[in-house]
């Protein structure tokens, strides 16, 4: 009788430190999960959260200091470029090239505005609660032409993802039809924009671009969802109807 109840009570033991030790599981879970934010924003932060620099502070293309160039070597590693784009930016910041200065708010602005979209921007003393966005931008040099600028980005981009295209990669199919790079590169002429910093407006025609006078700007959200589903076994599967971009079913 004596043997029935230590054993009951030891059951009872063994099931109180078993409850016991999975509250304790469930508060250390919830303590380390409570810190960080949701997966959703975990996903959507800018680069503002990964390196950040003054937003009061003007980013001069033809002056960048130690900081600033450190700043922008980090910011295109988190999108898996280095070469293709001068300066990586965000919508809090301004831009210098030459004696002239953008807001990339004020960018935005025309950039809706153009699209025959509307920007609410709060009152003067206001918290601006607009999205921040990432831009790559591109100054245009002598030789320059939106292909090849395109071309460099998406191979820089693909390349630090393991997919290496070769320099023809961009060229027509010996049938004469384009290849799945170079509908990839058509379609990028609708996502970017092309800013006249002289004229402090955006160009009519993307293929006449004057260097140090224009700049590519690369909307980095944009881009990367775009390319974060090619592989290398679809990039040629891409079809392009002048308006939407799509990978053909095999």
């Amino acid at each position: 009788m004596l043997r029935n109840r230590l054993a009951r009570i030891s059951r009872r033991m063994r099931l109180s430190l078993l409850m016991l030790f999975m509250t304790l599981a469930l508060v250390v879970v919830y303590l380390a999960t409570r810190s960080l934010p949701p997966a959703e924003e975990r996903q959507e932060q800018t680069i503002t959260t990964r390196q950040s620099i003054d937003p009061e502070q003007i980013i001069d293309f033809g002056a960048l200091g130690a900081e600033e160039t450190a700043a922008m070597s980090q910011r295109k590693q988190h999108y898996g470029i280095s070469d293709s784009m001068d300066m990586m930016v965000t919508s809090e910041e301004s831009i210098r090239v030459g004696d002239t200065t953008l807001s990339m708010r004020d960018f935005e602005e025309k950039d809706a505005l153009s699209k025959g979209k509307i920007v609410a921007r709060p009152l003067d003393g206001g918290l601006d609660q607009s999205p921040v966005q990432d831009y790559g931008i591109h100054v245009v040099r002598p030789g320059d032409n939106i292909w090849n600028i395109h071309f460099r980005l998406l191979k820089e981009y693909l390349g630090s993802r393991g997919i290496e295209l070769p320099p023809g990669a961009d060229r027509p199919t010996p049938s004469g039809y384009s290849s799945g790079v170079g509908r990839v590169l058509k379609f990028s002429e609708r996502m970017v924009r092309i800013y006249n910093m002289k004229e402090k407006n955006f160009a009519e025609d993307i293929h006449i671009i004057q260097p140090f006078e224009k700049i590519i700007i690369y909307n980095m959200k944009e881009i990367s969802g775009l390319l974060d589903s090619l592989n290398g076994e679809n990039v040629n599967s891409i079809r392009f109807d002048g308006e939407n971009l799509w990978i053909a079913a095999p």
